[in-house]
C-alpha cells in the first residue's frame, strides 16, 4: 500500500488526474497499453475488406470508388503494413464511369494498375457501374481503361457491370480489338444484372474454350434471346435471366442444357406475345437443380400455362416465388402457385424451403387457396416456411400438418388485416398442440409472426396463445 502511494505522489498531475477520474467512474474508456495481437487485427481486417459487397460511396454518390483500405491504412503503421502486406486484400477493383469525367477514369486506371501490382497471383474481382452519358470507345482514356481489363484476363474471377449506359462494355470487354473473343481462363462469374442488354438480342458467341471456368451468368435485364446464345451451358451452376421470358418456349430444350445447374432465377416483367416453336408436351429436364426463383412482375399467362409445366426438376429442394400483379376477382385467378405445384408433383421432388411473397395490394386472398394446396403437398418434407403478403387472411394454414418445419415466418403489411390473421394463426398453433409429438415438434420450431413492421405476438407467447384458443373454444363448446 505505502509502494502504491509512493508511486502516485510521484506521479505527473495529468496521471493523477486520470486515476482520480477511474476511481470516480470505473466505465471510463482507457486506450490499451498494448497493441492488438496479430490474429485480431487480421480478423478486423477482413471483416472490412474482405467482402463480397462493393463499398456503400461506390454505389451510391459522386463519390470516386476507392477501395477502403485507405481508412484501415491510416489506423497505424502497423496497420498499413498489414494491409500492404496481404495481395488478397487488393483483388477488387472498382470502377465509376462517367463521360463527362474522363479525368476521373484515367485516374481510376492509374491507381488500378498500382493495386494491381499488389494482389499477387490471386484472382480479381472488377467492379464497373455508372449512370453517365455513354462513353466514346475512341477516346484514349476509354481504351487505356479497357486495355488494363483485356490484359490481365486470365486473373479476373468475376466482372459485374451496373448502369444504363454501358451496355456496350458487356461485349465490348469480354472481345478483343481484333473481333476475337479473348480467353477469359479464370472468369467464374459473369454479372450484368443491372445492365439493359438491348443491342444483344442477336446471337452471342461465348464458346467453353474461351471460358472454361464460367460457372454464373446473371443477365436480368437481357431478353430471352439468351437461349439463342453460345455459351458453355453444360458447365454453368447458376444461370438467371428476364424481362420476356414468356418468349423462350422457343429455346426452351437448350435450357436442358444445364446438365449440373443448381440455381436457376427467371424473371417475368414484360406481358407480351408468345412465340413458341418448341413441342408442346416436351419436357425439360435440369437434373442438378437445388434451387429454383420465380420472380413475376405482370400478367404471363404463356409462361404460366405452356412453359412452367414443362420443367422438370427432380433435386429441388428450395423453391421462391415473387409475385407483384393483381389477379381480378373473377374466375380464373391466375397465380404462378399452380405451374409451381405441378412441377413439384411431376418431378416428386423433396422441397425443404418455401418461400412466398405476394407485393400486390389486391388478390392475395385467391392464392391462398393454391397455396394451401402447395404447402399440403411439402409438408412432409418443408423445413423452412416464410410468407410475406398484403390482405393475407391465414386460410392457406388450413390443414396443413407439417412434420419437420423448424423455421416458420409470417409478414403481414396491411395493419387492417390484422385481426383475421392473427386469429388463424393461433387457431393454427392449437391444432398443432393436438397433434402426436406435439411437444417436441413446436420446440423445434422457430416462429415469427409480424404484421406492419412489428410482431403480432411475442414468439414465446406463441404456444400460450395457442392453449387459450383451445380453451376458448371449449369453453365455447
Amino acid at each position: 500500500m505505502e509502494d502504491k502511494k509512493a508511486e502516485t505522489e510521484g506521479s505527473p498531475p495529468v496521471l493523477e488526474n486520470q486515476e482520480a477520474e477511474q476511481a470516480t467512474n470505473p466505465f471510463t474508456l482507457q486506450p490499451f497499453s498494448q497493441p492488438f495481437p496479430p490474429e485480431i487485427v487480421d480478423t478486423i481486417i477482413e471483416l472490412v475488406l474482405v467482402d463480397n459487397n462493393p463499398p456503400t460511396r461506390w454505389i451510391v454518390g459522386d463519390h470516386l470508388p476507392f477501395v477502403e483500405t485507405t481508412s484501415i491504412r491510416l489506423v497505424s503503421r502497423a496497420w498499413n503494413q498489414q494491409v500492404l502486406s496481404k495481395p488478397a486484400l487488393w483483388t477488387k477493383f472498382f470502377f465509376k464511369l462517367d463521360a463527362d469525367k474522363l479525368d476521373s477514369l484515367q485516374a481510376q486506371t492509374k491507381m488500378a494498375e498500382l493495386q494491381l501490382s499488389r494482389s499477387g497471383t490471386h484472382g480479381l474481382h472488377l467492379f464497373i457501374g455508372g449512370e453517365g452519358h455513354p462513353l466514346n470507345e475512341s477516346t484514349a482514356s476509354v481504351k487505356s481503361f479497357m486495355f488494363f481489363i483485356q490484359q490481365s484476363s486470365d486473373r479476373w474471377a468475376s466482372i459485374t457491370i451496373s448502369g444504363r449506359a454501358f451496355s456496350w462494355l458487356f461485349t465490348s470487354l469480354l472481345v478483343g480489338p481484333d473481333g476475337e473473343w479473348i480467353r477469359w481462363s479464370t472468369l467464374r462469374k459473369l454479372d450484368v444484372s443491372w445492365c439493359p442488354l438491348a443491342p444483344l438480342n442477336h446471337e452471342c458467341h461465348m464458346p467453353a474454350s474461351h471460358f472454361p471456368s464460367l460457372q454464373v451468368i446473371i443477365l436480368n435485364n437481357s431478353s430471352s434471346g439468351i437461349l439463342s446464345w453460345h455459351l458453355p451451358w453444360s458447365q454453368l451452376k447458376h444461370l438467371s435471366f428476364g424481362r420476356d421470358v414468356a418468349n423462350l418456349g422457343g429455346g426452351l430444350h437448350v435450357l436442358g442444357q444445364c446438365v449440373n445447374l443448381e440455381r436457376l432465377v427467371l424473371i417475368s416483367n414484360d406481358s407480351v406475345d408468345v412465340d413458341d416453336a418448341s413441342p408442346l408436351n416436351t419436357n425439360v429436364v435440369l437434373p442438378s437443380l437445388l434451387s429454383f426463383k420465380l420472380v413475376i412482375e405482370d400478367f404471363d399467362q404463356p409462361l404460366l400455362t405452356n412453359i412452367l409445366p414443362r420443367l422438370l426438376l427432380p433435386r429441388l429442394q428450395i423453391l421462391e416465388l415473387h409475385e407483384s400483379w393483381p389477379t381480378s376477382d373473377t374466375p380464373p385467378y391466375w397465380t404462378a402457385l399452380d405451374p409451381l405445384l405441378q412441377i413439384v408433383e411431376n418431378s416428386k421432388c423433396d422441397v425443404q424451403d418455401l418461400q412466398v411473397y405476394f407485393s400486390a395490394d389486391e388478390g392475395t386472398v385467391y392464392r391462398e387457396p393454391a397455396l394451401n394446396a402447395l404447402l399440403r403437398r411439402t409438408q412432409h418434407t418443408l423445413q423452412t416456411l416464410i410468407v410475406e403478403g398484403i390482405r393475407l387472411t391465414g386460410s392457406f394454414l388450413q390443414d396443413f400438418r407439417p412434420g419437420c418445419l423448424e423455421y416458420f415466418e409470417v409478414q403481414e403489411w396491411l395493419l387492417e388485416a390484422e385481426d383475421e390473421i392473427r386469429l388463424n394463426l393461433v387457431r393454427w398453433l392449437h391444432d398443432q398442440k393436438q397433434r402426436e409429438g406435439a411437444t417436441e415438434r413446436l420446440q423445434r420450431m422457430e416462429t415469427f409472426f409480424y404484421c406492419g413492421d412489428r410482431n403480432l405476438f411475442a414468439c414465446d407467447q406463441c404456444k400460450v396463445l395457442g392453449d387459450e384458443q383451445g380453451e376458448g373454444e371449449q369453453e365455447q363448446g
